[in-house]
């Protein structure tokens, strides 16, 4: 779960991380196979004022579906308060 506050009118949210569509962004190749980065966004709207939010979701994977790593971003439209989402790793969501 992601609080959230819109930065249009301030009311705050509770965001459930929702399962992605995960595209791959980027690949390098590393000592024991490659590590893949990958990335989705999810766009949604303040039910309060309709204010448009973006999220955007970054991972890795290394070795070819092992979860690296993972980071949550508000890009727009919002102002994150608490991050507790966990996300899963890509392959889990197939």
């Amino acid at each position: 779960m992601i609080k959230l506050e819109c930065k249009r009118c301030g009311h705050k949210l509770d965001y459930a991380c929702p399962a992605l569509e995960w595209e791959t962004v980027n690949s390098t190749e590393r000592q024991q196979g490659d590590e893949v980065f990958l990335s989705a966004q999810h766009a949604f709207k303040c039910a309060n004022c309709g204010n448009e939010m973006l999220v955007d979701f970054s991972c890795s994977e290394y070795m070819p579906g092992e979860w690296n790593q993972g980071e949550t971003v508000v890009v727009s439209g919002a102002k994150t308060i608490e991050d507790d989402c966990e996300f899963k790793p890509p392959h889990q969501n197939r």
